[in-house]
């Protein structure tokens, strides 16, 4: 009786010990799969996460020109039919100005990545420390500047000695001898000769300011 009691006692005992590793191994396994769900989900995060790299406008000591088009290109990750905001500063930390036409600009397949001619600095951009910074709309914390600053320069004025200005009409020369201005859009209607002679220079108008010759129909040019 005594004996068989021992091995009752023995039996138990190893299913105590039996029960209790088992239940050690299912924590571990519970333990090791919750890691590995926790990696995978941070692995997934860091794989859909948005990233963004301002590519251009760069630095290295780049000079832009008041009433220049400058194209901005980027590099992206996960953003595609994103919206993005483009803004002008002259430091990294600010004040930030607001692009025009560049408040809301769609990452989309036929503007992937690049923005032709998106920016035309003005007169009071000028600065010898320009920074463009590009943000996420949907995540603003996403964002990113050109690594290093860029200039924005307005040309010397250039002094001439006749405007040329609205309609032309009738016949106008202009000789060699002096430097023509443009005041905004001047046109050559229906009837009108502007004859320009050899080694003429005609500037356009101040930084800032669009100016273009138009030549109308029924309008002529001559230029020797």
């Amino acid at each position: 009786m005594y004996h068989r009691y021992i091995h009752i006692l023995e039996a138990l005992c190893l299913l105590v010990v039996v029960h209790s590793t088992s239940g050690a191994t299912s924590q571990a396994e519970v333990i090791r799969h919750d890691v590995d769900r926790r990696q995978r989900d941070a692995m997934t995060m860091q794989m859909t996460e948005p990233t963004v790299r301002l590519i251009e406008p760069g630095g290295n000591n780049k000079v832009f020109r008041v009433g220049q088009s400058v194209d901005v290109r980027w590099d992206t990750t996960n953003t595609f039919r994103q919206r993005w905001r483009f803004e002008f500063g002259k430091s990294p930390d600010g004040p930030w100005k607001v692009l025009a036409g560049m408040s809301n600009v769609l990452d989309s397949a036929t503007r992937r990545g690049s923005f032709a001619g998106g920016i035309v600095f003005r007169p009071e951009d000028q600065t010898k420390t320009g920074y463009v910074r590009m943000t996420l709309l949907s995540d603003t914390t996403k964002t990113d500047i050109n690594d290093q600053p860029f200039e924005v320069a307005a040309p010397a004025p250039i002094n001439v000695d006749s405007i040329l200005e609205g309609e032309i009409t009738g016949r106008v020369r202009l000789v060699n001898t002096k430097i023509y201005g443009l005041k905004g859009y001047v046109y050559v209607n229906d009837g009108g000769i502007l004859d320009i002679q050899e080694g003429t220079i005609i500037v356009g108008d101040e930084p800032g300011n669009n100016s273009a010759l138009v030549i109308n129909r029924g309008g002529k040019i001559l230029a020797e």
